[in-house]
């Protein structure tokens, strides 16, 4: 009687497989060009895409939040292979970097590939023909040379262009992200709240995140403030980093308000700044609104001074 295998010898046959060359040998980096998107979450950027590998391999499942990737493109992708238990083989990218095409075949197949608005294999063939290796350049510089390609009217090109500044616009907000280790997943939310302005929001205030984006802590603005070089004692962060410790002791001990000294110490202990600094923020969020201080005739044991 012939039995199915144990789920031991399955391993060791997905084990030998991916040692056989069925899987690139590339460590935690894997730089393909995406032949389809499978599936992609429009509320979270969440994408499971088919990338064809670089080398003689088959292609790969490649999963993430991988929204600013598309079709016929190839990227560079940072992450692990895991062994998904329906799926297989799949690779978790936790970066992405897109690689530009060059060459004229990679130029047309790009092309054709729906990325761009009004853009169809047939009328990348004739782009490709006509400009070559150029062809993106004048697209992104001079897009009314355009206009020389049969086929391509004045509309067309109109939504081609803007097609082509909003892929661009995404992929720089999601490089300058990734330059400063933003996950990917939090460069999708970021993206979603502030679209092409992101950058300019978090140079000028990363602590905005926690307020801005469900999800977002002030810890984790705190590291996308450090990496961008926010100074240690900036009264952003410092405001930013006494409302946490607020909303944390209300969260943690259920407490309506919070005494003046004791949320000083707290927050100064946690963001490692001087306390006369802290209260300067305080009282800098007290003349804002952002927090109430109410001095009360008979504190409570333990408290001293106003409470916040």
């Amino acid at each position: 009687m012939t039995q199915p295998p144990s789920n031991r010898s399955r391993q060791r046959r997905m084990k030998t497989s991916s040692q056989s060359g069925l899987f690139p040998d590339t460590g935690g980096v894997l730089t393909g060009t995406v032949d389809r998107i499978r599936f992609r979450a429009e509320d979270t950027g969440y994408t499971v895409l088919v990338v064809q590998p670089d080398g003689d391999f088959p292609p790969v499942a490649v999963v993430g939040y991988l929204s600013s990737i598309q079709e016929g493109e190839r990227a560079e992708f940072e992450g692990e292979w895991k062994e998904h238990p329906r799926f297989g083989r799949q690779f978790h990218a936790i970066l992405s970097k897109p690689i530009i095409p060059t060459t004229v075949e990679g130029i047309e197949k790009f092309l054709a590939s729906g990325t761009l608005k009004n853009i169809g294999p047939a009328l990348a063939k004739r782009i490709v023909s006509r400009f070559g290796a150029d062809s993106l350049d004048i697209i992104e510089n001079e897009p009314r040379r355009l206009l020389a390609i049969p086929g391509l009217g004045e509309k067309k090109l109109a939504g081609m262009v803007e097609s082509w500044k909003s892929q661009s616009e995404i992929k720089e907000v999601i490089l300058f992200l990734q330059e400063y280790d933003v996950p990917l997943y939090l460069a999708e939310k970021i993206f979603r709240a502030y679209g092409a302005a992101a950058t300019h929001v978090l140079r000028e205030n990363p602590y905005r995140l926690p307020t801005d984006i469900y999800g977002v802590g002030f810890r984790t603005a705190d590291r996308v403030a450090q990496k961008l070089g926010v100074p240690a004692d900036a009264p952003s962060r410092l405001e930013a980093g006494a409302v946490y410790v607020l909303n944390r002791l209300g969260e943690t001990n259920g407490h309506v308000y919070v005494p003046m000294d004791h949320l000083i110490a707290e927050a100064a202990d946690i963001l490692d700044a001087p306390r006369a600094r802290v209260g300067e923020a305080v009282a800098s969020l007290q003349k804002s609104g952002a927090v109430v201080v109410e001095t009360l005739s008979s504190p409570p044991a333990g408290g001293e001074g106003g409470e916040s």
